[in-house]
């Protein structure tokens, strides 16, 4: 093994030094093309979207808060719920929200990324609950006791996953 490393090592070397003396590599023109990549502007990171840093935050995937936002206001473009204590983007009862301050922390619901984030918290205690993807879903909407007493929220769960 040490043979085949000691040949592949010269043959390396060998093809360096030809290379360097044969005049193709300029020594002093690579560092000019450093100097000049230097200056070179660089593009800023990606800004992640408010469902990717809720997801993050989480441990939600994308799919299911973006999913619920389109569910409960279109993505945020219809924000007037028919019951004044049904807040923001992701549709939060606010009747419970000492319930879920609680047990997962203070949030405003007019916040995006605060709302988002307990959506995926929601959606993740529900899933771990239930085992499933579609009563966890169904449990944001219509509650955990409801889903239990009465099964899936079945027109609710298609518009959440059409948006996915």
């Amino acid at each position: 093994m040490r043979d085949y490393v000691a040949r592949i090592v010269f043959i390396l070397i060998s093809i360096l030094a030809v290379v360097v003396l044969s005049g193709r590599c300029n020594v002093f023109m690579i560092k000019q093309q450093m100097k000049s990549m230097d200056s070179m502007p660089v593009a800023a990171p990606p800004v992640a979207t408010v469902y990717e840093q809720a997801s993050a935050a989480s441990g939600c995937p994308v799919k299911i808060i973006k999913g619920l936002s389109f569910a409960e206001s279109s993505g945020g473009k219809n924000l007037k719920h028919a019951d004044p204590l049904v807040k923001g983007e992701f549709g939060l009862n606010e009747r419970f929200h000492a319930e879920r301050a609680k047990k997962f922390g203070e949030y405003d619901p007019e916040d995006r990324l605060e709302a988002a984030t307990l959506t995926g918290k929601m959606y993740c205690d529900n899933l771990a609950f239930f085992g499933d993807e579609d009563k966890a879903i169904s449990a944001h909407r219509k509650g955990r006791h409801w889903v239990i007493e009465n099964g899936l929220a079945v027109a609710y769960v298609a518009r959440v996953k059409e948006n996915f």
